[in-house]
């Protein structure tokens, strides 16, 4: 198999979707009225003025005894007020190194979701027209486990919003009702595929103290990913030696990157190809072993023969505690699986 590097770094979301700075967290306070009165429409709206609205922190509901706030139901269990009302102002900054948005609720029992006047969510509410005295189409599962939607960056650029929401119950004797909700901003790629590697293809033993930041790499060469040899499509061809049937067993890779505040991420994801093992370190610390056996060394072969020589994504989670405030180093080792593999 060749020796193949190829990198892809993303901020990710524990998500399920990329990167994230969360921009609303779960637990946050909102503005919130809950007197059974219908609002009508206009307290969507941004400028609608909320000064009068009561204020408390998610979980908000009454029913379960998880709720942060306890919101009102009116005075007669029998008939409770159906829907209650909910608002929270927020301002997102440049939004340059977004993605998009992933925006996740726990309602019970039906939740619709405005941004600046306009709906771009509904849950558990039927489709069309609707009003104050709507019931949710279902119960739900007392709002625990939450609903994910994602949001584009046209719906939420830079600036001020209003996020409003309604919560509807399913009946009028409903014993609880739920809200709360988190909005994540999806990061972009902060080490893309095709990026710049210094690298050293020497078959020298490094030790481990090429892995730390300090190191001073300043005699390696530079290049392009995909780096590697023997499959035509690389764009820095790498050295294996002078004896075709005794190449080089490891090839070390080394990337400074920034991160200005790692801790507002939930973690990290790291895509790469790779052929045929890879142990990867940030600031000297291994955070990925992949296709490594335990015990490694420079002449240590990788476990098994990569069986796609490269051509698959492996996609991985690292915790945002990996990496510091300011400049990080990647630091990368990519070992054969034989002494001749091509």
């Amino acid at each position: 198999m060749k020796v193949f590097l190829h990198f892809l770094f993303l901020f990710f979301i524990t998500q399920a979707t990329f990167a994230n700075v969360t921009l609303v967290p779960f637990g946050s306070t909102w503005k919130y009225l809950d007197n059974g009165s219908d609002q009508g429409t206009t307290w969507t709206s941004t400028g609608f003025n909320d000064a009068a609205w009561s204020s408390g922190t998610g979980q908000l509901g009454y029913g379960d005894g998880d709720e942060s706030t306890i919101v009102s139901y009116g005075g007669n269990a029998a008939n409770k007020y159906i829907t209650t009302y909910f608002r929270k102002n927020i301002t997102i900054g440049s939004t340059s190194s977004y993605l998009d948005y992933t925006m996740s609720v726990k309602r019970d029992d039906g939740i619709i979701v405005y941004i600046d006047g306009t709906e771009v969510y509904r849950n558990n509410i039927a489709a069309g027209a609707f009003s104050y005295l709507t019931l949710a189409a279902n119960a739900t599962d007392d709002g625990n486990t939450p609903q994910s939607v994602t949001l584009s960056l046209t719906q939420l650029p830079t600036g001020n919003h209003t996020i409003a929401v309604e919560i509807h119950q399913n009946t009028i004797n409903s014993s609880d009702i739920t809200f709360d909700l988190e909005l994540v901003a999806n990061e972009s790629t902060v080490v893309a595929f095709g990026g710049a590697w210094k690298y050293l293809d020497s078959g020298t033993d490094q030790g481990t103290g090429w892995r730390a930041s300090a190191f001073n790499d300043a005699a390696w060469a530079l290049g392009n990913a995909e780096l590697g040899y023997g499959d035509g499509d690389e764009a820095t061809i790498l050295g294996f030696g002078g004896n075709a049937a005794n190449k080089y067993i490891t090839t070390y890779f080394r990337k400074s990157i920034t991160v200005a505040n790692p801790a507002i991420f939930s973690n990290f994801t790291l895509n790469v190809y790779r052929d045929d093992g890879i142990v990867v370190y940030v600031n000297g610390v291994e955070v990925l072993a992949d296709n490594m056996p335990a015990g490694r060394l420079h002449g240590t072969l990788a476990s098994t023969c990569a069986a796609d020589n490269g051509n698959a994504i492996n996609t991985f989670t690292i915790p945002s505690s990996a990496f510091s405030a300011g400049t990080n180093v990647i630091a990368v080792e990519v070992h054969q699986c034989n002494l001749g593999s091509s």
